[in-house]
């Protein structure tokens, strides 16, 4: 049988993703391991924990499979049109940013940076369905926590690469470093960031680069698997874009960690609080030291969720 086009084939399909779900994950660990060459240095328990989590992955993707969604929302003309217009305004902010830095104003130069991380977070929420489809999905002073929890959360659940369900020690590692470094330290951390701490976390978006699985490779493995263990969908799967909800999981990475550091500065660039004032922006200050590294950080994200848009 070969499953036929249309909404029939996408439910077919998912049904026997969920059946072949064990077999399906058995192939996708032993590809992992042996693209990353894990074997002498994994246990059996590992390994078995990996692929466990490539089998609730696997349902899960089925469920979009089956709902045309990669999140819980619907993504709809109107979800590209305000995540491209959040994307125009990112990129005129991210130009302010850059251009208020080498005139050395330096506290707007934070400003439109954290501005063009927000709204480029935003895009990315509206175009992949984490949010609905709202010309301002999040409203409030608490914006940022709640990005920080959705990238955590949400879209950390289904949109990082496939070597994040394999369980990969390197990749599993400098999750957990962005984690300590952001919950476990108090929130006025959030604020205070230190040079160091955030030059560390800027390290974690490298080797989260460093270890993400290429989409392309990704779409290939995925496809070859998939039609290794469901083969009388073999056209079906060869039409499909399996790797959709991958494209944008390196901006979800690093707007979650350039969130995390930039996002508290809204105000303090501003007008004097309690922590802080614009006069406190000069030279030496943390994020005026990484300024460069964090917009270069920034404008590649902003790239990849224009062209996951595209």
């Amino acid at each position: 049988m070969i499953i036929p086009d249309g909404q029939d084939s996408a439910e077919q399909l998912a049904r026997l993703i969920r059946e072949r779900s064990p077999a399906i994950s058995e192939r996708v660990t032993a590809f992992l391991r042996t693209k990353w060459k894990t074997t002498e240095r994994v246990g059996y328990a590992y390994v078995m924990s990996g692929q466990a989590k490539i089998e609730r992955y696997l349902k899960e993707f089925a469920n979009s499979v089956e709902s045309n969604r990669i999140l819980d929302h619907e993504v709809t003309a109107d979800s590209i049109s305000f995540a491209e217009k959040y994307l125009r305004i990112a990129e005129v902010d991210l130009q302010r940013a850059m251009r208020d830095f080498r005139g050395e104003d330096y506290p707007m130069a934070v400003y439109f940076l954290q501005q063009g991380i927000e709204k480029t977070s935003t895009a990315v929420a509206l175009s992949t369905g984490a949010v609905p489809a709202k010309i301002r999905p999040f409203k409030g002073h608490d914006t940022p926590g709640r990005f920080l929890s959705m990238f955590k959360t949400v879209m950390g659940g289904y949109l990082l690469d496939v070597n994040s369900f394999a369980g990969q020690t390197d990749y599993g590692e400098k999750r957990k470093a962005v984690n300590v470094l952001i919950y476990n330290e108090g929130g006025e951390r959030l604020f205070n960031w230190n040079s160091f701490q955030i030059d560390r976390l800027l390290d974690v978006i490298n080797k989260f680069r460093a270890v993400n699985l290429d989409v392309d490779e990704a779409e290939e493995a995925t496809k070859s698997i998939l039609v290794e263990t469901i083969p009388e969908a073999e056209s079906y799967i060869d039409e499909f874009d399996f790797t959709e909800r991958y494209r944008p999981a390196e901006a979800v990475t690093s707007l979650y960690v350039l969130g995390a550091i930039t996002y508290l500065h809204e105000n303090e660039t501003r007008y004097p609080t309690e922590r802080g004032q614009p006069d406190d922006y000069q030279v030496g200050h943390s994020l005026i030291v990484h300024f460069r590294k964090m917009h270069t950080e920034a404008k590649r994200s902003h790239n990849i969720v224009t062209n996951f848009i595209r």
